[in-house]
């Protein structure tokens, strides 16, 4: 568990770590929600309600979570 943490991106947010925990590392470091982040980009929105697949099909459950998982991660 914490190995999954220490391989997440580190530029002051808790996205990058909060989708790599929960899809994998190697996800993140090709997503566009950490080019965004890099850039300074904080219209994230789209990309990150993205990674709510499994097995290649969309799961609503998921997108629950990355919707409750956005809402505390932007809420400060």
């Amino acid at each position: 568990m914490h190995d999954k943490w220490s391989q997440a991106p580190n530029f002051g947010t808790n996205t990058a770590s909060a989708l790599a925990y929960n899809c994998d590392p190697g996800v993140i470091n090709k997503s566009t929600v950490l080019k965004k982040l890099k850039c300074g980009d904080r219209n994230i929105f789209k990309s990150y309600t993205s990674h709510c697949h499994y097995k290649g099909k969309w799961h609503s459950g998921l997108y629950t979570r990355r919707l409750f998982e956005y809402a505390a991660l932007f809420s400060l």
